[in-house]
């Protein structure tokens, strides 16, 4: 009893402990906003904990910082390029205690940028209303939401353990991969999709590209709605189902291992239809693009519009 006792007591020290640190770390942050001069065609962004959101302004370039007084905002300007970063030199475990609601916001004068790289460890990151020639956003927790931007030609996007969303964009070629997140594209117009979660969701809808789109998930459900390209369609998953109203390509391939397959084609296709345990119910069309679905364990289950 007294054992327990003392267990308790020291659980509710620590937590009073965390509480206090926290809060006395919450009063440290600070705000501070810098200008950023010279001819800026390609920006780096660099934060820890903090959030990061990148938005298109009528004037200045500039950024906006609330951070904790014991880290440093550097701005540093070269050839060209902006590279803003929130330092954190302090020795570990002194870095784990650092103020909440800690975010950098880049303020970029509207028109065309070059490369956008991002990089946060446990941060969001939101942009909106870009227009870049190349993306690459890298989270290991926190969530990524991006809409109105325009990519002339790879916008790449890889998180650990967080979510994706991306909409209302114009995009050459989309590489989205999540280890475990879900990822949720919509409203978007591209030439080439490739999205790869290994444990989550994907939900892709309103989809038009004009060569190959790849979605494939490990260990999760794909749901599709009127996703539509010009070439290959290719979708997979080990251990989930695949859900589709009205989708289209020039081909189709989909596999799901345990899962089931149930949805809709927007055209005419000739199927290939196989599961090894489960029940098919498909239309025999001798017109069409070609199709191929086959699942071990899971039925399949598609109509044509």
């Amino acid at each position: 009893m007294k054992r327990k006792l003392l267990i308790s007591v020291l659980v509710f020290a620590f937590l009073l402990s965390a509480m206090l640190c926290f809060s006395a770390c919450n009063k440290n942050l600070v705000r501070e906003t810098k200008e950023i001069n010279g001819d800026i065609n390609d920006v780096t962004i660099i934060t820890d904990t903090a959030d990061v959101t990148v938005l298109a302004s009528s004037g200045e370039f500039y950024v906006e910082c609330a951070r904790d007084k014991k880290l440093e905002l550097s701005v540093r300007v070269a050839d060209g390029k902006a590279v803003i970063e929130l330092i954190d030199d302090r020795p570990w475990p002194a870095n784990w205690f650092t103020a909440d609601n800690q975010k950098v916001t880049v303020y970029l004068p509207f028109g065309d940028y070059g490369t956008l790289d991002i990089e946060t460890h446990t941060g969001d990151v939101e942009l909106n209303s870009l227009n870049l020639v190349s993306l690459m956003v890298t989270s290991h927790t926190g969530d990524i939401e991006a809409s109105n931007i325009n990519v002339s030609t790879t916008a790449m996007i890889a998180t650990d353990t967080s979510d994706t969303e991306l909409y209302d964009s114009t995009l050459t070629h989309l590489n989205a991969k999540a280890t475990t997140g879900d990822i949720s594209v919509s409203r978007v117009e591209a030439d080439s999709v490739q999205i790869e979660v290994t444990t989550g969701d994907i939900e892709v809808e309103d989809l038009n590209c004009q060569t190959d789109v790849q979605i494939k998930a490990t260990t999760g459900d794909i749901e599709m709605h009127s996703v539509f390209t010009a070439n290959n369609l290719r979708i997979n998953t080990t251990t989930g189902n695949v859900n589709f109203r009205s989708i289209d390509g020039a081909e189709v391939y989909i596999n799901a291992t345990t899962g089931d397959v149930r949805g809709s084609f927007a055209s005419d296709k000739i199927i290939f239809a196989q599961t090894t345990t489960g029940k098919v119910n498909v239309p025999k069309l001798t017109t069409g693009g070609r199709c191929e679905i086959t699942t071990t364990t899971g039925d399949i289950n598609v109509t044509i519009n």
